[in-house]
């Protein structure tokens, strides 16, 4: 996995400096999905990186980044973490939201099954569970279909596909990478996966057009957070 951190000329705002310990920006929220494909976020939370920059950042738990972003749009949080996909499906639907940062590109993709999965071949028309409307189904989508592979697509949500595929209800699944270690541990030797290198997942920051154009001292902190989390996991830190 590479990580990367861009900012966009969107938030390249002047701002006075100010000492961070006397700066009280207030709290702001984020919807996100614990996962290894995004670390800077938990380095940032544990080792109170943006509370140090006089930050809150409180963390809302979301299932998918189709939901991260809902919950951004509906107002219920300032700033979201999720791949490109919902990203483009709200763009297409015009939803008014801001792209403000890359944090990183996911190459740990794979999709999960039992001893009876010994190829992307061998997948042809069995029961493939995913999540609808998130980037693993789209993944599921462009993989099989590079393979040449028709399968039965069975939706589910993203924590019921490791007990499906364990019951044997699904052939194999694409599941967000959160849910590999679980699958290994229920399914034990029964465990299988074909990596997927060619699908590389993109995780972008986004944030209210509002929280941009109202408040980007928190947007700047919020950013320069990220930046320091980011160097942390370069060293290898954890929190």
């Amino acid at each position: 996995m590479r990580f990367v951190l861009a900012l966009l000329s969107i938030v390249i705002i002047s701002i006075q400096k100010a000492s961070s310990a006397t700066l009280d920006l207030g709290l702001t929220k984020l919807a996100w999905s614990a996962g290894p494909d995004t670390p800077q976020i938990a380095v940032a939370l544990s080792q109170n990186i943006w509370t140090s920059r006089g930050l809150t950042v409180q963390p809302i738990n979301v299932a998918t980044g189709r939901e991260a972003l809902e919950a951004l749009i509906g107002g219920q949080v300032d700033f979201a973490a999720m791949t490109e996909f919902p990203v483009v499906v709200g763009a297409m639907q015009q939803k008014q939201f801001r792209v403000i940062a890359e944090i990183s590109r996911y190459r740990g993709n794979r999709v999960i099954g039992t001893p009876a999965m010994t190829s992307l071949k061998s997948l042809q028309n069995h029961k493939i569970g995913t999540t609808l409307g998130t980037n693993v189904n789209y993944q599921s989508d462009t993989v099989l279909q590079n393979a040449g592979v028709t399968a039965t697509t069975v939706n589910a949500a993203p924590s019921d596909l490791v007990p499906a595929l364990a019951r044997g209800d699904i052939d194999a699944a694409f599941v967000f990478p959160s849910f590999f270690p679980l699958a290994k541990k229920i399914l034990g030797d029964r465990y299988r996966e074909i990596r997927t290198p060619d699908y590389v997942t993109t995780f972008l920051i986004i944030a209210t057009t509002d929280m941009v154009e109202k408040h980007p001292d928190r947007v700047k902190a919020f950013l320069q957070g990220l930046l320091a989390a980011n160097e942390s996991v370069k060293r290898g830190g954890s929190g």
